[in-house]
């Protein structure tokens, strides 16, 4: 008999604890960023997602909890962006890549990047109203507001201390 397992639909997200308006702390800052949390309908990130991990979960789940009807889009780095930006290869393939965020129950769609001056366009091209990256890329992408005529919002969230694909990729080589 083979075993099945249940896993909850994408759109059920577990609880946790909140303050007395129901919500984290995070998810209170990330909706004062925008002007008007109730028009945020699609949220749009980018990244290379290489060796996938819980700190890029997390921004899909902060995300998602912030703005719970919203949609999630997902923009991952084309394996040539990632060569051109990181002067590396990436680990895994960007087929592969897409594919592990797409299961990912937070994100609702997911499509290749091919180029950073192209996120203003990609931000029209899903109807983004708010660009979510990691505070790494602070004031970065700022102009992309200006670049959709304020359509689309930016704001940087806190990365998960003590994880990163970089540290990853270095703990995998000092054990071989």
């Amino acid at each position: 008999m083979s075993e099945h397992r249940h896993f909850p639909k994408k759109s059920s997200i577990p609880t946790r604890p909140v303050d007395r308006f129901g919500m984290s702390v995070e998810e209170d800052s990330l909706r004062a960023s925008v002007s008007d949390p109730l028009r945020i309908h699609t949220v749009i990130t980018f990244g290379t997602f290489d060796c996938l991990h819980r700190g890029h979960v997390r921004i899909f789940e902060r995300v998602k909890r912030a703005f719970p009807h919203a949609r999630l889009v997902v923009g991952v780095s084309s394996d040539a962006l990632n060569c051109s930006k990181k002067q590396r290869a990436p680990i895994v393939s960007c087929a592969d890549r897409l594919y592990m965020c797409s299961c990912v129950r937070y994100v609702d769609s997911v499509f290749t990047e091919e180029s950073l001056e192209l996120k203003a366009e990609y931000c029209k091209m899903h109807a983004a109203d708010l660009l979510v990256m990691g505070d790494d890329h602070l004031g970065r992408f700022d102009w992309v507001t200006e670049a959709t005529a304020g359509r689309c919002a930016v704001a940087y969230l806190e990365r998960t201390p003590h994880i990163s694909t970089t540290s990853i990729i270095e703990k995998c080589s000092d054990s071989l």
